[in-house]
């Protein structure tokens, strides 16, 4: 009788060389933590489908808060607020966590922890199309105010 060919298992072997156990996770999604069944290449539907869309089957959408029952959002400047915070701040550190990154045009370290105008290395979030209700992950960078100043400088220019 064939055995199992996983390592340290020793179970007889039920399908193409594998025990029943081993082969039914041989058919899972190869995304961690998924245990939807593989249905096109290595991915179940939905991871598949992500990373066709976006490069990427791990990307987990987050919800905007403005989207979640929170509060009435308002805007404020052309940003939106919500319970006293500004929505891209709070998205932006949901996605690169708190602590010193890096300035996405320049590379100088930016810090959460700093404030501007007294902290020159105070993280400032980017609006990479310059929609600043767009609060959208993948618009969202960590910036120096040096480089969001020129950008901003740049956009204004265009614009006239």
């Amino acid at each position: 009788m064939k055995t199992c060919t996983t390592i340290g298992c020793g179970e007889p072997a039920a399908h193409k060389q594998l025990c029943k156990s081993h082969y039914r996770l041989s058919r899972m999604c190869s995304v961690a933590g998924c245990i939807n069944p593989r249905e096109r290449a290595l991915y179940c539907n939905t991871h598949y489908r992500r990373s066709l869309r976006l490069n990427d089957p791990t990307y987990k959408p987050h919800r905007l808060r403005s989207e979640q029952k929170l509060g009435k959002p308002r805007i404020l400047n052309g940003y939106v607020v919500i319970d006293g915070a500004y929505e891209h701040r709070i998205v932006l550190k949901e996605i690169i966590g708190p602590g010193n990154h890096p300035c996405y045009h320049c590379g100088r370290a930016v810090s959460w922890d700093k404030t501007y105008p007294r902290d020159r290395d105070a993280l400032v979030v980017d609006h990479l199309d310059d929609n600043r209700s767009n609060n959208a992950p993948t618009n969202l960078v960590p910036s120096c105010i040096g480089c969001n100043v020129r950008r901003s400088d740049k956009s204004r220019a265009t614009q006239n």
